[in-house]
């Protein structure tokens, strides 16, 4: 039976943070994880944008230094990387900066790569979707995978964890043709699936000390949990920790795709241990606009009503500092400058929500379609 793991921890103070995340791996590994003396082990964490630690964006950069230091106990040698949000490659140096992850890497001597300079296109055998997919050479040639994703919302997923998070070993802009191919939440979930058929990490540790609640997974709103999961298997801590701050985990894409497809099956097959589920369960956690719309509209009805159903992203120009990163990293081409200004072509526009996941400045905003309001407002009362 797959195992996730739920320990408390209050804060980043590293004693007490190193102390639950060593607990969190004990619990679901019996102290064996598997790495042999020598083996190169990638530590990969969640670095969307660039952002500061206290925003809630990216994976803390103490968690990355507590890691570093149990695989270099384990024999491992640790290398840290990751392939952010669809961006200009150069961004990832000022990404490193900001999130303090190159500092934590300075200090304990591990080795910091991007995902952008060398990749391979590799065979998928058992793809739903994809028959091949361009992975970066760094995580190819590694021996262990550990990912570390953060606790998050996100507009176009709903959800962001254990299994989102290896999209990041796609490299740079590669990861915009997958958003103009797969426009479907549906089709995106398994596109994911098949990319975790050839990369299935070994260990999956999540931070979930400051989540992310609203309209993630960058513009949303820091969220106290103050807690540590980890699991060996992506899809059972999925299905737990979207649970537990109050999904259904089977209307997150990529655990009902993972459902259909007999990955797995029930929430009661995967034991939990630790920390009890109903002991830590938020209840109102808040979801990203999207999910409050979809969650009232009938299923069938998405494909064509999706003008309806998905809102669409607006530039506000009065925060808006013209940095251009959403126009580089809009894998329809959508967005274009004007007169100093960034505007989008609706009829490009796939919502695929890239535009704010990588503002910095709060300046995408998601509009619900005015034939949508009438769904807000009774998911409201009956919130209420």
């Amino acid at each position: 039976m797959n195992k996730v793991s739920i320990v408390r921890c209050k804060d980043y103070e590293f004693s007490l943070l190193d102390s639950a995340i060593r607990r969190s791996i004990e619990l679901v590994t019996d102290g064996n994880l598997g790495i042999k003396p020598g083996d190169r082990v990638l530590i990969k964490p969640n670095l969307l944008c660039r952002a500061s630690p206290e925003k809630a964006i990216t994976t803390h950069p103490e968690f990355v230094r507590s890691i570093i230091r149990i695989v270099r106990e384990h024999g491992g040698e640790p290398v840290v990387g990751d392939s952010p949000g669809i961006m200009q490659p150069k961004q990832i140096y000022a990404i490193w900066e900001e999130s303090g992850i190159r500092k934590v890497c300075d200090e304990e001597a591990a080795r910091l790569v991007s995902f952008e300079t060398e990749y391979s296109e590799v065979e998928i055998g058992s793809g739903k979707l994809l028959k091949r997919m361009p992975i970066s050479k760094e995580v190819l040639d590694s021996d262990y995978i550990i990912t570390l994703p953060k606790l998050k919302t996100h507009g176009f997923m709903f959800f962001t964890g254990g299994i989102k998070i290896i999209f990041g070993c796609v490299p740079g802009h590669n990861k915009a043709l997958f958003h103009i191919k797969l426009e479907t939440r549906e089709n995106f979930a398994n596109m994911l699936l098949d990319l975790y058929s050839v990369i299935k990490p070994n260990l999956v540790v999540m931070d979930s000390i400051m989540a992310m609640e609203g309209n993630g997974p960058s513009n949303g709103d820091p969220r106290h949990l103050g807690l540590v999961f980890a699991s060996k298997d992506s899809l059972a801590l999925d299905v737990i920790t979207s649970s537990i701050i109050g999904y259904n985990p089977w209307e997150v894409f990529t655990n009902e795709a993972a459902r259909e497809r007999g990955l797995i099956n029930d929430i009661g097959e995967i034991e939990i241990v630790g920390e009890s589920p109903d002991a830590v369960r938020v209840d109102d956690f808040k979801k990203p606009i999207s999910r409050e719309i979809t969650a009232s509209v009938p299923k069938f009805m998405w494909y064509f009503a999706r003008n309806i159903t998905s809102p669409k992203p607006i530039v506000l120009h009065d925060s808006c500092k013209g940095c251009n990163s959403c126009l580089d990293s809009c894998p329809a081409d959508a967005m274009y400058s004007k007169n100093g200004r960034i505007y989008i072509d609706y009829n490009k526009c796939i919502r695929c929500y890239c535009c704010d996941e990588v503002c910095l400045y709060g300046s995408i905003a998601l509009k619900p379609h005015p034939l949508a309001k009438p769904f807000l407002s009774r998911k409201k009362k009956r919130s209420d």
